[in-house]
């Protein structure tokens, strides 16, 4: 370009030459067709110099351009596996912690049990209630962690097979405590379904453990099967204080903490993430004075 923009300039004088003389405006005689066959020639020798570095620059300037356009791919591709590695890595590490710390946490759970059969020390009641606090807390998290991480691992590529939705409810009542069973109502309703029997119970049980722990206490929980346009429809109904519409779709973030009572967890994100890779949606809504969750 540097050297087109330098020609330019004695090619606009041979240019504003020629043209003179070819109109004999200064007297010269047309007679001399040498003269104006030099400077035709002249003219034309500057203008293909001037028009190859140009040529050639654009040329070359793509060329750089397609190159640093390619390196930026191959780069954004080498990022974007690192990062796949490192989030492996740091997912890795954390399921690691979470094992580690569920052993400990029963030995100090069962620990509490036993000094609370033995003791009627107000005072050692009290502490062991704050350690039974403590502990169900950091249980929380590391089921929370535990479970985002099957969800990580298994959502991707569901194992899908033909069941029946009651196993799933069966098999996830014979897990819980006999205190949260009285709560549950359950009709019998059941249905046929194509899903990863493993996901599927964790999703329920989600849903589940999120009525039993922000319903109201003291009214049951209700837990249906029904079928619609060919999908399994999975319920669960708890009565107490409406969600608020505008924390409808934050409460399934993940850790979010859309609830009144401001607790973290994956629960609900776990859920809807194991909906969608069955092609199906998790959502909430809201009566005056119930929330249902359905899958």
């Amino acid at each position: 370009r540097a050297v087109s923009a330098w020609l330019v300039v004695p090619y606009a004088s041979l240019v504003a030459l020629h043209i003179p003389l070819m109109l004999n405006l200064f007297g010269l005689e047309l007679a001399h067709p040498a003269v104006l066959r030099h400077i035709t020639q002249g003219s034309s020798a500057l203008y293909l110099l001037m028009l190859i570095p140009f040529v050639v620059g654009e040329h070359k300037l793509a060329a750089w351009r397609a190159q640093q356009a390619q390196n930026h791919a191959h780069m954004s591709a080498q990022r974007m596996v690192l990062q796949g590695e490192m989030h492996a890595a740091q997912t890795d590490w954390v399921t690691m912690m979470a094992h580690e710390l569920k052993t400990p946490l029963s030995v100090i759970d069962a620990c509490r049990q036993s000094v609370e059969r033995v003791s009627a020390d107000e005072q050692v009641l009290s502490r062991m209630a704050k350690i039974s606090v403590s502990t169900q807390r950091i249980n929380q998290l590391v089921t929370a962690m535990l479970n985002q991480h099957s969800v990580d691992t298994q959502s991707a590529a569901p194992k899908r097979q033909r069941m029946q939705a009651s196993h799933v409810i069966r098999d996830m009542f014979a897990a819980m405590t006999p205190e949260d069973l009285a709560r549950v109502q359950w009709d019998g309703s059941d249905v046929s379904l194509l899903a990863d029997p493993a996901l599927m119970r964790l999703a329920l049980d989600n849903l589940l453990r999120n009525a039993l722990e922000h319903g109201d206490a003291a009214q049951t929980v209700h837990l249906a099967v029904a079928q619609d346009a060919g999908y399994c429809v999975l319920s669960v109904s708890s009565a107490g204080q409406p969600i608020p519409s505008h924390l409808h779709e934050a409460i399934f973030g993940r850790f979010s903490s859309g609830t009144q009572d401001n607790t973290r967890g994956v629960g609900l994100w776990a859920s809807r993430t194991i909906a969608r890779a069955h092609q199906g949606e998790a959502s909430v809504r809201c009566t005056e004075h119930h929330n249902i969750f359905e899958m």
